[in-house]
């Protein structure tokens, strides 16, 4: 096999690579190449007034809409970011704040999952704001995911 043949062979299975891990058929290599780089440096959680708690997971870029969901035994509240890793220094954050006992996150599978461990499920938005990710309203019973941009 020639070495032209073999560069178009690389270059080939990179571009498919990059397909796969970006989950979306329009990125090229170069765009998700800058979204797999993307990482999680950053996770904070403080109280809201009326007990409610507001959790800021920021990252190093943007990295687009998440995908969620809850579970109501045990309650808990998943926040999966395709494409990003963890650089955090603890994988947990204990709250203890009104309906939010913890915060963890692990990465796996080409994603970083956000885990919010809950007293009881509760009702939550998740403001997207460029590279972070505002998690709040935990204080109230539980009602339908939003999601502000």
């Amino acid at each position: 096999m020639s070495r032209r043949e073999q560069q178009e062979i690389r270059r080939r299975i990179a571009a498919e690579a990059a397909r796969i891990l970006a989950g979306e058929e329009h990125l090229d290599y170069a765009a998700a190449r800058r979204r797999a780089a993307r990482r999680f440096p950053h996770i904070d959680a403080h109280a809201l007034p009326g007990n409610g708690v507001q959790i800021t997971l920021t990252a190093d870029g943007p990295v687009g809409e998440p995908a969620s969901f809850a579970t109501d035994n045990p309650a808990r509240l998943a926040i999966d970011f395709a494409g990003v890793s963890s650089s955090l220094a603890q994988k947990g954050v204990a709250v203890g704040v009104g309906a939010v006992r913890s915060v963890h996150a692990v990465e796996a599978g080409g994603r970083t999952r956000v885990v919010v461990n809950l007293v009881s499920p509760v009702g939550y938005t998740i403001d997207v704001q460029e590279c972070r990710y505002l998690v709040k309203d935990f204080g109230t019973s539980q009602s339908p995911k939003s999601f502000t941009r």
